[in-house]
């Protein structure tokens, strides 16, 4: 079943071409109940999956994270100053960053704590750190998985991208007289 849903289309024009079946039958079904949350609340039932997704929750995870973070480094704030970080790294990530974020988000974490009175050297140590307790975990597991599935990093590398060479003609950039 993962692999019918993950299965990507290589031929059927534009249209179908690179699309996974997941996403086109999510499409499809969004088409037909008008709603995003009721297209996938109808493909559950039609695949008889069971349980719940709750987005909400892993918000509330994260602001419970950073709230005793904040403590560890011994920043005496209320669960709210963790909220507004959390919406203030995020809303950071709208602004184009190399991968992972890097800078970007530990200014974000620095700005939003300086704004709201926290020393910026401490700042700094802690945007440091959160980045690093929600990034490493995250990328290790992806890792992990990668490897469990099969995938084969060798096949990543671009060392056999053919280079092409385009020769210029030489232009003549006198004016000619008619």
């Amino acid at each position: 079943m993962q692999e019918l849903f993950q299965h990507r289309f290589s031929q059927g024009g534009e249209s179908l071409e690179g699309h996974s079946f997941g996403n086109l039958l999510i499409a499809a079904m969004m088409n037909i109940t008008g709603d995003f949350e009721e297209a996938v609340r109808q493909t559950s039932r039609v695949l008889a999956i069971r349980g719940r997704v709750l987005p909400s929750s892993t918000w509330l995870i994260n602001a419970v994270t950073v709230y005793f973070m904040l403590l560890a480094f011994n920043i005496e704030v209320t669960p709210v100053v963790a909220a507004v970080l959390i919406v203030g790294t995020n809303l950071s990530m709208a602004v184009p960053a190399a991968p992972g974020y890097v800078g970007t988000f530990e200014a974000a974490v620095v700005g939003v704590l300086v704004a709201l009175g926290q020393p910026k050297d401490v700042s700094q140590s802690f945007a440091i750190i959160y980045h690093f307790v929600g990034l490493v975990p995250v990328a290790l597991i992806g890792v992990i998985a990668a490897i469990q599935q099969g995938v084969n990093f060798a096949a990543l590398r671009t060392d056999d991208v053919p280079q092409t060479v385009v020769e210029q003609q030489p232009q003549d950039n006198r004016i000619s007289k008619p």
